[in-house]
């Protein structure tokens, strides 16, 4: 049945991802919503709350006649209020539902609040309705036309990382993985663009890699202006295809985000499976799909998937398997944070 979801729990959405990719920049980040929205982000969807590092976050405290009458100059007066008590580099307003349903003039409040303020203001227009993953496209976006500068030095060794956020993670914490391994590697520094000083150096790094694809159109834009190359790669899962695993001949389905999932789709098919496809609620790319990419709509999608598939391997977040209880075969989990939100 269309829109329900009976055994996998909703994916952190679109304000969500948006939220993540400004955390730790130095900005005010505004959430648009009555508070809900807000306890959702710092609670569930940013682990890095309980890490030591703080970012300021707050609530746009939406009441019902605010957002029926659209006061949007108590919004604004909010939020110079915030400016004067937290030293801040922007202000980054991000859309939820109520304003989505309402049809709040981002633009408008926008030139409101700069005419109040002496700091940069973006605003990314999610509704709350999406996936992480378009919040994250649509926030690297605003930062980038925003802060990268068009000038920068190349520094030898110097690799950047887009979408490095804990919600393409198999583990919220692995960013210091990634750099442990690039590191290994003779790379001098790894920039994961999570503070404002990575993108005003963008231009200066010898390679950019793309963990997501959230993350290719930043890596794109990038190579647009300074000519850096990219590629995609994705780090941690090296250890899931452990020795007793059999997939020489098998039938496998990956199920993850786009770049997770063509990378582990290359191990398998070195291991000698016969047939690899890959699967995924979230954006896909048509420059990644080296393997056969089914995109999945409903948890029906999957279930009818996996039912007709044959398939005698499945890769995914553990979460998944529930929404299975007939597969015989062998499943790997695959972890994603967006997904099930596991430490």
């Amino acid at each position: 049945m269309k829109g329900l979801w009976k055994y996998i729990s909703p994916f952190a959405p679109d304000q969500s991802g948006a939220a993540s990719v400004f955390y730790g920049l130095q900005g005010i980040v505004v959430i648009c919503d009555a508070g809900g929205c807000a306890g959702n982000i710092c609670g569930f969807d940013e682990p890095r709350w309980f890490s030591g590092r703080k970012s300021a976050v707050f609530s746009a405290g939406l009441r019902d006649m605010d957002a029926i009458m659209g006061r949007d100059d108590r919004l604004v007066a909010k939020i110079c209020q915030a400016v004067d008590h937290v030293q801040a580099a922007f202000i980054a307003i991000v859309g939820t539902p109520v304003p989505s349903v309402i049809g709040t003039d981002y633009q408008a409040l926008k030139r409101m609040i700069a005419k109040k303020v002496s700091i940069p203001v973006i605003t990314v227009d999610t509704t709350g309705m999406g996936l992480y993953d378009k919040g994250m496209e649509a926030a690297y976006k605003a930062v980038c036309s925003q802060f990268i500068e068009p000038l920068a030095v190349p520094k030898k060794n110097m690799v950047g990382v887009w979408g490095a956020i804990p919600l393409e993670f198999m583990h919220p914490m692995d960013g210091n993985k990634i750099v442990d391994i690039l590191q290994k590697d003779a790379v001098d520094k790894v920039v994961l663009f999570d503070c404002l000083d990575d993108y005003r150096q963008a231009g200066a790094v010898t390679k950019n890699i793309v963990i997501s694809p959230a993350g290719l159109e930043a890596a794109q834009y990038v190579y647009k202006i300074f000519g850096i190359p990219y590629e995609c790669r994705y780090f941690g899962n090296d250890n899931l295809l452990t020795n007793d695993i059999v997939l020489q001949d098998k039938s496998v389905l990956i199920v993850h985000q786009q770049v997770a999932a063509l990378d582990m789709a290359k191990k398998v098919r070195a291991l000698g499976a016969k047939q690899v496809i890959t699967a995924s609620w979230f954006m896909a790319k048509k420059e990644l799909l080296s393997f056969p990419h089914i995109y999945l709509k409903e948890e029906d999608d999957f279930c009818q998937l996996v039912q007709e598939g044959s398939f005698d391997v499945i890769i995914g977040d553990i979460y998944f398997k529930r929404a299975i209880p007939h597969f015989t075969g062998v499943y790997i989990d695959y972890p994603h944070f967006a997904v099930s939100g596991r430490e």
